[in-house]
């Protein structure tokens, strides 16, 4: 058992009024080369082009019980070749990029569709939502989700952890939380899933882990 140093807060309800009762769990996999992460992509015809987006939609109640799984496969536009690098490092073929992946455009719809009217918050382990908008800037799309929409819990699990912020990828939290991976790490559902179990032991606790403190900044 971890010794919880965090002050816990007990967690704000969705509004019934509003009939929002479940919060979605984002993550996404992107374009990655050798170093790519260390240079910040700035090598030569480096970008982030999302190829995976997988979340979990979880009821807000006081299991945080799952309730929906979202997987989707985007080809990239620029680099449609993906790397060794990237493969290996997630697992994603080519082959399924090229017979499953659809344009990011198209992703964003379905997503939308998923987070349907029922969601309260987007939680993701680092700002995913920061990785929307950079694609949607780079494809010249708007940007369909506002930013007060995301919440960013890599500090409340830090802060828990009593670590830096994002010293764990999000496929790896469940062993620091002493829990078993529901799968391999970089797969973006399972990373979801990974990130939906540490939740579940800070909501336990009455951890408020979507504080406006921990909200993200992303510019909509």
């Amino acid at each position: 058992m971890i010794d919880c140093a965090v002050q816990q807060q007990r967690m704000k309800k969705p509004d019934p009024a509003m009939n929002k009762p479940n919060i979605v769990i984002l993550d996404m996999e992107w374009t990655a080369w050798e170093g790519s992460k260390e240079r910040s992509w700035t090598g030569p015809g480096e970008m982030r082009e999302t190829v995976q987006i997988g979340a979990v939609k979880l009821s807000y109640d006081d299991g945080l019980t799952e309730i929906g799984m979202f997987d989707c496969y985007i080809k990239p536009q620029f680099n449609p070749e993906l790397s060794d690098y990237f493969i290996d490092l997630t697992g994603i073929t080519q082959a399924t990029v090229d017979n499953l992946g659809i344009p990011f455009e198209h992703a964003l719809h379905k997503f939308q569709n998923f987070i349907a009217d029922d969601t309260w918050r987007i939680c993701s382990h680092g700002g995913d939502d920061n990785q929307i908008l950079e694609n949607c800037v780079l494809y010249g799309l708007s940007n369909p989700f506002e930013a007060a929409s995301f919440c960013d819990v890599s500090q409340p699990i830090a802060d828990y952890l009593k670590v830096e912020r994002l010293y764990y990828c999000s496929g790896d939290l469940s062993e620091p939380f002493g829990l078993e991976r529901p799968g391999g790490a970089h797969n973006a559902v399972t990373d979801s899933r990974c990130i939906a179990g540490a939740l579940r032991i800070l909501h336990h606790e009455g951890i408020d882990f979507m504080s406006p403190r921990f909200r993200s900044v992303a510019i909509s």
